[in-house]
């Protein structure tokens, strides 16, 4: 709602471009498969949400520090 009244055009932009790439890749990774679609999409979420959970129950960014000089 925000960038319609707005007028920030780029902000919808930003949202929705890296999702739609994802699901581009995602669906033709599938089709490349043999998967249906939508039950990939959903396994997908269900285990990224369970990476996301273990990495922050771990603390998994602290790690960044080890990686990269750029904190």
């Amino acid at each position: 709602l925000y960038p319609l009244l707005c007028g920030q055009p780029l902000t919808i932009m930003g949202a929705t471009g890296p999702i739609a790439a994802y699901i581009i890749a995602l669906k033709t990774l599938g089709e490349a498969a043999g998967v249906k679609f939508l039950p990939l999409y959903a396994w997908s979420g269900i285990v990224l949400s369970g990476c996301m959970f273990l990495a922050s129950m771990f603390s998994f960014s602290n790690a960044i520090r080890k990686l990269t000089r750029f904190t």
